[in-house]
């Protein structure tokens, strides 16, 4: 495991660590005032819980709803360095007002303080929602930017990319990595052997050598600096909290988020950074615009799915044909896609391909609705077991600390592994596994609900535990040991290696460099819908026993997966036959 780590600590540039740092830091902020606010609603502005609540979870929708204006200033204006920069100074700025209404410092009484307090907490949503689409992207353009692509779209007829790369000091970020110093390249001066650096093996055969492993591993070590902020924040600020009230417990996410506008910053001149292009008049901007253009033009023709899927690269006409030259390439993709007013060609092809990953994504909302319950649910649970002596919130980093120790394992053992028996680790095969997993720990929270009743009241006991989460709750009962709940624990955290940190490798993957901010934040926007969808689950079977309920979720689970399997062979056969009409044009 350690040698593993230092094998990436050498591979990965500088740029790349600067960041997994800044996302470390971000998310130590984002959870460490989020682990105390429904307590500082409370307590201190003295909101009724129903009212607290009810601000928890809206903000919690805000932060996950506003990750679509940060890929639209991103894709379309400002890029994706400029985007995190200013939505950081922003961030900043609302936890700093946070601390300081905490402390009383800006207003007189607590009603001036909720004000001020919700105003922040706005600032906040708008800060980290508009940096969670960029940062992930921004961080694998870094390393997996195809430089031999551009030039086969030059053609000697000037850039025609969707996006211009600059970085004033080359690939200087490139070159802390000594494995990796033979293969800088300057972004005005590239040449076939660009590609050594996705195929250059430091030594060791856990670095991969393509550029699919590379992303698999970014994007791996990119969900531990998640999990490792998340960690750290719920064993530190708690504590602070309790020893030093609120306003300081908010000071130190301040200082962090801080910390890491700084850190990101310092690498400036180094940073691979593309810079959206200007469109010609008339021509559409926003990457999200074409998108909503093109399914408008679909749905208005009652085009079927495979159609308009197929339609970008639809290249029927020339199949009898064996070779076509590159010159007229562009020209056959013109003629063979339809024309949508103010969408050049090339806009076309790229929304075409973000419709084609949002079948995908739309099945994560499913996930979101019963991962995010381990914070509600299954903390209700372990409140009537027996804690010995810890508290019920407190079982929350179990899973930071899982993720952290099993991703790695995953990525230098486990996937390997079953390639080498020849079991697909593909990204469809990873996160259908991830969602049967889901199902099944969900019904394992079911049986241990049903447990945890019984124990409390005999094995006849028949009645809606929702009604008994109050005081009069039987608890001369006996208690099962809370330590029964790491199983479904472990399980989930298996299938969140496999769903989330598989979903954030496919949707860099196989969108387009136009809109990867675009496609990240419709992966982020399946959180939003996936907790609004909990909220109406419960509400709606509010009278139902719990333990059904789980059981419920996990049957959805399934019925979530059998609607995964025909996704799966849909994209499957999408993809060879867009892969052979490919082969066709070139």
């Amino acid at each position: 495991m350690l040698q593993t780590v230092l094998t990436f600590v050498t591979v990965f540039p500088s740029t790349v660590w600067a960041i997994l740092i800044t996302e470390t830091a971000e998310r130590f902020a984002y959870y460490g005032f989020r682990a105390i606010l429904i307590l500082y609603l409370t307590e201190q502005l003295r909101y009724e819980d129903e009212t607290a609540i009810c601000y928890f979870a809206y903000m919690t929708s805000l932060a996950y709803t506003t990750p679509i204006v940060g890929a639209v200033l991103s894709d379309a204006y400002m890029g994706k360095y400029r985007t995190i920069a200013v939505f950081v100074w922003i961030y900043s700025l609302g936890l700093i007002m946070l601390a300081f209404s905490a402390y009383g410092l800006l207003s007189e009484n607590y009603k001036q303080e909720r004000k001020l307090s919700l105003v922040s907490l706005v600032l906040i949503c708008i800060g980290t929602g508009g940096i969670k689409p960029c940062v992930s992207p921004f961080g694998a353009d870094q390393l997996l930017y195809d430089f031999s692509a551009d030039e086969e779209e030059d053609d000697g007829k000037g850039s025609s990319l969707s996006n211009d790369v600059s970085n004033t000091a080359g690939y200087s970020g490139l070159a802390t990595s000594p494995s990796l110093s033979n293969n800088i390249h300057d972004a005005n001066d590239h040449d076939d052997s660009s590609d050594d650096f996705y195929s250059s093996s430091p030594s060791s055969q856990d670095v991969p050598s393509s550029r699919e492993g590379l992303a698999q591993k970014f994007f791996a070590w990119y969900y531990v600096g998640i999990n490792i902020g998340s960690l750290a924040s719920f064993l530190i600020i708690p504590v602070i909290k309790a020893q030093y009230g609120f306003g300081t417990a908010f000071v130190v996410p301040a200082i962090f988020i801080v910390v890491a506008l700084m850190v990101f910053c310092s690498k400036s001149h180094e940073y691979i950074i593309f810079t959206p292009t200007r469109q010609p008049r008339g021509e559409t901007r926003t990457g999200l615009t074409n998108v909503l253009r093109v399914y408008y033009y679909f749905l208005k023709r009652k085009c079927s799915g495979r159609f308009y899927f197929r339609r970008a690269y639809d290249v029927a006409a020339t199949s009898s044909v064996h070779s076509v030259s590159s010159n007229d390439k562009e020209d056959i993709l013109s003629q063979q896609s339809p024309h949508v007013n103010g969408i050049s060609q090339e806009q076309y092809r790229d929304a075409v391909e973000v419709l084609r990953i949002f079948p995908v994504l739309a099945l994560y909302c499913l996930f979101w609705m019963l991962y995010d319950q381990q914070g509600s649910v299954w903390v209700l649970q372990a409140k009537h077991m027996d804690l010995h002596g810890i508290q019920p919130e407190q079982l929350g980093i179990v899973n930071p600390l899982l993720i952290t120790f099993l991703v790695p394992v995953f990525d230098s053992h486990i996937y390997p592994l079953c390639r080498r028996y020849g079991v697909s680790t593909d990204h469809l095969s990873r996160i259908g596994t991830g969602i049967i997993l889901c199902s099944v720990s969900f019904f394992m929270s079911g049986l241990l609900e049903r447990s945890v009743d019984i124990a409390y009241h005999g094995k006849d006991y028949d009645e809606g535990s929702a009604e008994d989460d109050g005081d009069d709750y039987n608890s001369t009962g006996t208690k099962l040991n809370v330590l029964w709940q790491l199983p479904q624990i472990f399980v989930l955290s298996m299938a969140e290696i496999l769903v989330s940190v598989t979903g954030l490798e496919f949707a860099y993957t196989f969108s387009p460099s136009s809109m990867k901010s675009v496609v990240m934040a419709a992966l982020l926007l399946t959180t939003a819908i996936g907790d609004m969808l909990g909220g109406i689950l419960y509400s709606s079977l509010s009278g139902l026993r719990r333990d059904y309920i789980l059981h419920i979720c996990g049957f959805l689970m399934l019925f979530n997966f059998v609607a995964f399997k025909k996704v799966k062979i849909w994209w499957e056969q999408s993809d060879s036959f867009n892969n052979n009409q490919e082969r066709v044009i070139r």
